[in-house]
């Protein structure tokens, strides 16, 4: 086992690993609101373009 200061010395892999997991976690609590703010805008978008679509080209 190990003891001193080496206890606490990580591989690389190993805190590559931790991150990696500490990411995903943080992204699946983000994503939903980026998902939701995505849709309003796409929304607000579609609108617009409806409200503005009423331009005629008249010959």
């Amino acid at each position: 086992m190990l003891s001193g200061p080496a206890a606490f010395c990580l591989a690389p892999a190993t805190v590559a690993l931790i991150l990696a997991l500490a990411f995903v976690a943080r992204w699946a609590e983000v994503a939903p609101d980026i998902g939701a703010a995505l849709r309003a805008l796409a929304n607000a978008k579609i609108h617009s373009n409806a409200t503005h679509s009423g331009i005629s080209t008249v010959s």
